[in-house]
């Protein structure tokens, strides 16, 4: 599993996430934009390079250990965890 945010330092996102899909060794592996950006042409530009999911980082530590939680569910077959 891969996260990227499209606002990394370096590289933007987009541009990791094209390098990723076209790489034969990474290609496979499904990659998730996690992202402060509410704009719906960065969403649609992940999708159409090949996102595996469009998500909006979120604002509050319990809400991070609920989307991580439900990554973990999604991606990496994690049984569900009881409040941490």
């Amino acid at each position: 599993l891969i996260l990227l945010d499209l606002n990394m330092p370096g590289m933007f996102g987009l541009h990791a996430l094209k390098e990723v899909r076209s790489n034969k060794s990474y290609s496979h592996i499904p990659t998730i934009i996690l992202t402060t950006s509410t704009f719906a042409q960065d969403e649609s530009s992940s999708y159409k390079l090949g996102a595996s999911c469009f998500l909006q980082k979120p604002q509050t530590y319990r809400e991070l250990l609920e989307i991580s939680s439900s990554i973990a569910r999604l991606w990496l077959k994690q049984p569900k965890q009881v409040n941490a």
